[in-house]
């Protein structure tokens, strides 16, 4: 049974050299499609410690012909440096760095790489380097992998690509007691305890990479969502209403079901700017967008149109739900409360019908924008209804 976990030490660093220069030419070549955390140089700190990992590897692959001071003390302090790093990059990537874990870690650096150079220096035993490298890399990453498993602003998604860290964190402790108790014990010494150590650290480096694209495709999903808003109140914009809206009409055009569409207007608008200033309008077109969301289903869709301006899609069973829906608006849009003195109206149009096969959305939005209109002229602060031609 023990064959299945005995893996030789050496190909295993080896693999975690060729490991570190794979990822890091895949992440080099995808970073100038991420935009996500490039004004912090992230990408550039996730390439930087794999390459300072993997130089790290190589020298210890190369431990008896290089000198001991680059194969052994140069190697181990590069690897602490890179474990540091790493560290690093991933409290950054989930957004739960602090100045007290980056001065911790900093410490922990130092403090260890030193030791590192006394032991190679003073002491002639290899055991006394499992037992530093050992406890530095569970100094390093216990601390992180607690305030990302445990912090307030943990989640379940970072949870679920931690547990290689916490692996290698429990296997350094049986390790570091090994170092302690066998004087013969040497950090390429191949059993079973070192062949999961360094199973983990390869575990453990598969998996921050593979977090890394998460976080990035992610991220992604979000900025591409956003460009479908509209930045001051959160609603489509028209280039995203009109590509779902139509996708609705069209499904309404086979199912021969209604459809209705409200066009919306604040009135006086203008006036409202002019005489309390538009950081005032701002805050009312977010009211108003609130209000529209609050008084339509779920499915419906709503979109800034342009200025004071708004359109909903919407699917209704009769046209008394449309009139119902188009009232409540009204209600929420007077119960808007933020100018002193000034009661907030609004003129609205809903044009509604079943949709033909001649017909396109466009034409919707079109004689909802007339009904609007009249509901202007007929002194606003009304909801003017329109049914579409009837189908013969």
């Amino acid at each position: 049974m023990s064959k299945v976990f005995l893996i030789d030490v050496q190909a295993l660093i080896c693999v975690m050299f060729w490991e570190g220069l794979a990822s890091s030419l895949i992440i080099f070549t995808s970073k100038d499609h991420v935009k996500f955390f490039r004004g912090e140089q992230l990408i550039e700190k996730a390439i930087t410690f794999r390459l300072i990992r993997s130089l790290g590897y190589f020298l210890l692959l190369y431990r008896g012909i290089f000198p001991d001071l680059v194969s052994s003390t140069l190697a181990n302090v590069l690897l602490l440096l890179a474990f540091y790093l790493d560290a690093h990059v991933l409290l950054q990537t989930m957004k739960l760095s602090s100045e007290k874990l980056k001065r911790y870690g900093r410490l922990v650096f130092v403090m260890f790489s030193l030791l590192y150079v006394v032991a190679d220096l003073f002491f002639e035993k290899a055991n006394i380097r499992v037992v530093i490298a050992s406890l530095g890399i569970l100094m390093t990453f216990a601390p992180v992998v607690f305030q990302c498993m445990f912090g307030k602003k943990s989640r379940n998604l970072y949870r679920s690509f931690l547990w290689p860290y916490l692996l290698l964190i429990i296997t350094t402790v049986p390790r570091a007691i090994v170092g302690i108790t066998n004087k013969e014990y040497t950090l390429l010494e191949t059993d079973v305890l070192q062949s999961m150590f360094y199973g983990f650290l390869l575990l453990k480096a598969f998996f921050c990479t593979l977090f890394l694209f998460v976080i990035f495709l992610s991220k992604s999903a979000n900025e591409i969502e956003d460009l479908a808003r509209d930045p001051l109140t959160g609603l489509n914009n028209r280039k995203s209403f009109n590509e779902q809206a139509t996708e609705v009409f069209k499904r309404r055009q086979r199912t021969q079901g209604l459809f209705g569409v409200f066009f919306l207007d604040i009135d006086l608008f203008k006036n409202i700017n002019d005489q309390w200033g538009h950081d005032k309008g701002d805050e009312i077109l977010v009211a108003v967008a609130d209000a529209l969301q609050c008084s339509v289903d779920v499915k419906d869709i709503c979109c800034r149109h342009g200025g004071d301006e708004f359109i909903i899609c919407t699917t209704i069973d009769n046209v008394k739900i449309g009139e119902k829906i188009g009232k409540r608006l009204q209600e929420k849009i007077h119960n808007i409360d933020l100018v002193p003195g000034h009661r907030i109206t609004s003129s609205i149009g809903f044009a509604y019908g079943v949709p033909k096969e001649s017909e396109c959305f466009a034409d919707y939005i079109t004689k909802a924008d007339e009904a609007m209109y009249l509901s202007k002229r007929s002194g606003r602060d009304r909801l003017t209804v329109i049914r579409m031609e009837e189908i013969f």
